[in-house]
């Protein structure tokens, strides 16, 4: 198996390009159907987001967003917590009004 690395983010620091790489590799390398290997990457990539614990640019999201609601899933997260929550008037306001 081979694959090409296309682009990286800017934000992505050298020291941990390596160790993603690898588990990349990982994933790629297991005799699994194709969907279990999409999930087992987007699994892998979705932890590597989370541990890099930095903010989002407006422009980033909504790209995120975009590909997020072309998805087979758009509701859940490769964990399968939900994508979207839904917030009446009345609960924004309580939120709001306990922060006082």
């Amino acid at each position: 198996n081979c694959f090409i690395v296309d682009a990286l983010s800017p934000e992505i620091e050298e020291s941990s390009v390596k160790p993603l790489l690898h588990e990349l590799l990982e994933v790629f390398d297991q005799k699994a159907p194709e969907k279990e290997i999409q999930k087992k990457l987007a699994l892998t990539v979705s932890r590597y987001a989370r541990s890099q614990k930095k903010g989002w640019t407006l422009l980033e999201v909504k790209h995120v967003v975009k590909q997020l609601l072309k998805s087979d899933s758009p509701y859940l997260c490769p964990q399968g917590k939900p994508t979207f929550v839904h917030l009446s008037y009345g609960s924004i306001t309580q939120l709001f009004q306990k922060a006082r």
